[in-house]
């Protein structure tokens, strides 16, 4: 989430300060996501006010056509939308966002895709299922769609860790 507020906040963020005479920076996330999306946008700088909590539908997936509201809504208050965050499993209920209207929501917007692995993340190595997020973004350019992975229980998924070449 740092690197989607330096990304799009438009000025350097880090030197400035968040500067809301520039527009608000605002995200979107569901109102299913884990409360580390809050936490962030708290620590950030960006404050609670800053994170829209987008409704469910009845399978609590986010509603994409809310989410499509709030982002036009924002624009026309002349805030800056800079972030969507989406969930491949959440924590509550398992509930899989939509991964491919987000993205589609994200590049028309061109806003920052965070797809936080809280819970989810796990299904990415799975031999059975094809992750939820895996297909919408192979096809997503990089220099295009800016995305970040937030994993939050590493002890459970199999990475192999290599040593970086010292530099001498």
């Amino acid at each position: 989430m740092t690197a989607a507020r330096y990304a799009k906040a438009g000025y350097d963020v880090r030197r400035q300060g968040v500067r809301p005479e520039k527009g608000r920076l605002v995200g979107y996330t569901s109102a299913e996501a884990h409360s580390c999306i809050a936490r962030t946008f708290d620590m950030l700088g960006l404050g609670l006010d800053g994170l829209r909590s987008i409704p469910v539908d009845d399978g609590y997936r986010m509603d994409i056509k809310a989410l499509r509201q709030a982002i036009t809504d924002d624009i026309a208050a002349g805030h800056r939308p800079f972030c969507v965050v989406g969930s491949p499993a959440t924590v509550n209920t398992g509930a899989i966002d939509d991964m491919e209207a987000i993205s589609r929501i994200a590049q028309e917007f061109d806003l920052w895709f965070h797809v936080d692995g809280a819970f989810g993340a796990k299904r990415q190595k799975s031999p059975v299922q094809e992750p939820p997020c895996r297909s919408s973004l192979r096809h997503t350019p990089p220099s295009t769609q800016p995305i970040g992975l937030h994993i939050t229980e590493p002890m459970n998924i199999n990475f192999q860790w290599r040593r970086a070449a010292s530099v001498s």
